[in-house]
């Protein structure tokens, strides 16, 4: 895990990184190195990291909650956003999220890593392999979501607009457990 402290922007040290969003405004965060970067209720200073539960939408039951990790490094820098859970029997990913998080060091880090451990908590407390037991659907089918949908179109809505639209780089980290198997492979944007 020692090279993963710099990963997120070595280079951007010495420059001023002013990122912007999809409106054209700045980034919250991005440059100024006293600003708390902030989703929802969770919030973290500079150099600091900060972990909670963001609620996302309401079912019958009780709210819908996701845990999220805010590492908000020291020194300003590209932001980076790290799932796992998405299917949530996928157990490896979300183990491999939580030790990012727990190994990274926000003093020596540039920029900040926003982090969901279990991006489907209604499927992983209910162990369901790809379907949320809740409305019936695969969250891994329904970006960019609902603002007014079902609670995985909720949840699929919240990541794409509150966290991803403010990321300048985003890995969905899956795993082949239950019935499938899955081979080693990275996707990008070509431009």
């Amino acid at each position: 895990m020692t090279g993963a402290r710099v990963a997120l922007g070595r280079q951007n040290r010495e420059r001023n990184h002013h990122a912007t969003n999809n409106t054209g405004s700045q980034k919250e965060g991005a440059g100024d190195m006293t600003s708390a970067f902030r989703i929802r209720d969770i919030a973290a200073d500079r150099g600091t990291k900060q972990c909670g539960y963001v609620t996302v939408g309401e079912t019958p039951l009780c709210p819908s909650q996701i845990p999220l990790a805010i590492v908000h490094g020291a020194n300003p820098g590209p932001t980076l956003f790290i799932t796992a859970g998405v299917h949530a029997a996928e157990c490896p990913a979300s183990g491999a999220v939580l030790r990012t998080v727990a190994g990274l060091d926000p003093a020596e880090l540039c920029g900040t890593l926003v982090a969901v451990p279990v991006v489907n908590s209604p499927m992983f407390r209910a162990r369901s392999a790809f379907l949320s037991p809740i409305d019936g659907l695969n969250l891994n089918r329904t970006f960019p979501g609902k603002a007014s949908g079902t609670i995985s179109e909720v949840i699929a809505h919240v990541l794409i607009n509150e966290v991803v639209a403010r990321a300048d780089f985003h890995i969905d980290c899956h795993g082949g457990d239950v019935p499938e198997i899955l081979w080693p492979y990275s996707g990008y944007a070509v431009q």
